[in-house]
């Protein structure tokens, strides 16, 4: 009798173990969709904010956005304009509890020349990385 009751106990505890096992990782992973679901919207943010920045001649005109005109608030290149061309350093439009440790996120944005239609166009690509897991 006390035999059974102690093979009873030992089913009972593998499985509990395994169903707080499965419950944990669950956890885990949907706490990294959700970091990384809050990093693509910040970046998805400022790929929307950069077209306000869309023009011919980037010179100082009435209701041009940013202060200085054209620059992007946040971007660490002082003063250059937004869509000028190289990597932009834009961690400071990032929440604190983003860009701080743990996570340490960093949001930067490139700009290239590309030709199209013979003419250059610019190209856009931004990039969320993160020195842990969100």
């Amino acid at each position: 009798m006390m035999v059974e009751v102690v093979i009873a106990t030992l089913i009972l505890a593998l499985a509990v173990s395994s169903f707080v096992a499965g419950m944990l990782s669950t956890t885990m992973q949907a706490r990294k969709v959700e970091g990384r679901d809050r990093g693509s919207r910040h970046t998805n943010a400022l790929l929307q904010e950069l077209r306000n920045y869309v023009t011919a001649a980037p010179m100082p005109a009435p209701g041009a956005p940013g202060n200085p005109a054209w620059h992007l608030p946040g971007d660490a290149c002082a003063g250059c304009w937004a869509l000028s061309e190289g990597r932009h350093d834009v961690t400071a439009l990032l929440p604190a509890e983003l860009s701080a440790p743990p996570l340490n996120a960093r949001m930067t944005y490139t700009v290239t020349l590309r030709l199209s239609g013979g003419d250059t166009a610019r190209a856009v690509d931004a990039e969320m990385t993160w020195d842990a897991e969100p």
